[in-house]
């Protein structure tokens, strides 16, 4: 399976082939799981979730340093 791929199921077959799904997810899909056609949940592998948390709070980290030091080069301040 494509490591990038994006699965969509609802609920009812999550609740049918909870098995299928989550060897999608340990094979690298990202599964959306729906309830009427609307997204409600998303199954990741551990993997990706690690590597969405530490890709996530590195750019927030940056993100404040940049703001930190923008209000402190700010001749107003």
């Amino acid at each position: 399976m494509d490591r990038q791929s994006i699965r969509e199921v609802s609920v009812r077959e999550l609740n049918r082939g909870t098995s299928r799904v989550l060897q999608m997810a340990s094979a690298g899909a990202r599964v959306i799981v729906t309830r009427h056609g609307e997204p409600v949940a998303v199954v990741l592998s551990v993997d990706q979730a690690i590597d969405l948390f530490l890709v996530s709070s590195e750019e927030y980290v940056r993100m404040r340093i940049e703001a930190r030091r923008s209000l402190a080069d700010d001749p107003r301040n």
